[in-house]
């Protein structure tokens, strides 16, 4: 990580700033995030697995800024990565942190049905989780403050079907797409819709 990128995370982790950043990004503007509501959560989700080996290991991957926010009745996830050097598989590194976060919400709520001692069954048991558990949306926004970026935006863009004579609509069926919200500060076309 460059200095420009720890700069970014430095400002981007007070909250009045993120705050901002969030409210002007998906809020175009209104101001939904207060600074004194978010709270900054742990940037580093990771699930333990067996290799092929039988050798336990971690697969755990840092991001840069991560907030939860109560927004009305329900609570969201937000997590920033800046980036100043196009990283051409950003859209999968997004994906897996994502991915990532939802695997740690579940292994919580796991842990506590097993703190409270209920005994789930059948699918239940199977899922770790009840039918009536749910899980808190997580947006991650990629923000580029780098040249032009010319990297892929969603996992669809990085397949070899987009070459020409390639077949994809059958396999869209099929497999879904993963897009990456990504803010080019050089290219942020409507300013004020940020209070900072």
């Amino acid at each position: 990580m460059g200095k420009a990128d720890v700069a970014v995370n430095q400002m981007m982790g007070r909250k009045e700033i993120f705050a901002d950043f969030v409210n002007g990004i998906v809020y175009h503007g209104e101001q939904i995030l207060k600074p004194e509501g978010l709270e900054c959560i742990s940037g580093q989700p990771g699930i333990l697995y067996e290799a092929a080996s039988g050798k336990l290991c971690a697969l755990e991957r840092r991001r840069d800024i991560q907030m939860k926010a109560d927004v009305g009745m329900y609570s969201v996830i937000f997590a920033e990565e800046s980036q100043s050097r196009v990283h051409y598989a950003m859209p999968v590194r997004s994906m897996l942190y994502d991915a990532l976060e939802y695997v740690r919400q579940i292994q919580e709520i796991e842990k506590g049905h097993r703190e409270r001692g209920e005994l789930l069954k059948g699918e239940e048991f199977l899922s770790g989780i009840t039918k009536e558990d749910r899980l808190t949306p997580v947006i991650t926004i990629v923000f580029y403050f780098g040249g032009e970026w010319d990297g892929s935006r969603s996992l669809y863009e990085m397949m070899g079907w987009n070459e020409e004579g390639a077949r994809s609509k059958e396999l869209e069926t099929y497999l879904p797409n993963y897009k990456m919200n990504l803010v080019h500060a050089g290219s942020v076309e409507n300013t004020n819709v940020f209070q900072l």
